[in-house]
Formats: structure tokens, sequence, C-alpha cells
């Protein structure tokens, strides 16, 4: 898959996260989708996705209250990662080492 269809990919799924968010009762807003390499966040060099177009961190709202907390998250990590399939594998930050649950990344495997 080249990089081009792994993007598209990427932004489908993510699509439908959004989508399974807001049917869920939450709102979104993004946060960071992009970065340039010469601007990278430190904290997104782990995984190198955010440049590569392959990651978004979401702002997530319930109710009109913002949900700042790794667990605040887990529901739609656990629906981000079930968008899986053979080849791609739909990463959440929430289950790093250090946890980033506002972070959902693809990755080709």
């Amino acid at each position: 898959m080249t990089l081009r269809q792994a993007q598209a990919k990427f932004s489908w799924k993510l699509a439908w996260l959004i989508i399974w968010a807001y049917c869920n009762g939450y709102e979104i807003t993004l946060a960071e989708s992009y970065e340039s390499p010469d601007e990278v966040n430190p904290e997104h060099l782990r995984s190198g996705q955010h440049p590569k177009r392959l990651a978004a961190d979401l702002n997530l709202f319930k109710n009109g209250a913002y949900l700042n907390t790794s667990e605040h998250h887990f529901p739609l990590g656990l629906y981000w990662k079930s968008l899986s399939e053979p080849g791609i594998k739909c990463r959440w930050g929430g289950d790093f080492s250090k946890p980033d649950g506002n972070h959902y990344e693809l990755i080709q495997e």
C-alpha cells in the first residue's frame, strides 16, 4: 500500500471514529492532525505518524465538558482498534507505555 493509499484509509477510518463518537453522545474537535517534519512535537517522535498524515489527536467533549484523560477516551480507543484489518493496525495512544489517550494512528503491518 502506498503512503497516499494509507493516508486515504486513515482518513476514512477517522471519519468512522468521529461518526461513532457523535452517535454515542460525544463531540470532537481536531487537536493535532499534521506536523511538518521540521516542527514535530517531541512527544510525537516515538511513532512518527503525524508527519506522515497517519495520526490525529482529538479533543473530546460530552455535554459541553472537555474530557482530557486517557480513561475518557477509552470507549473511542476500543472502537478505533476494532477498525483494524489485515495489514492495517489502528493503534490507540491510551495503550502506549506513557498513555496518550487522545492519539489515534494507523500503522501498516
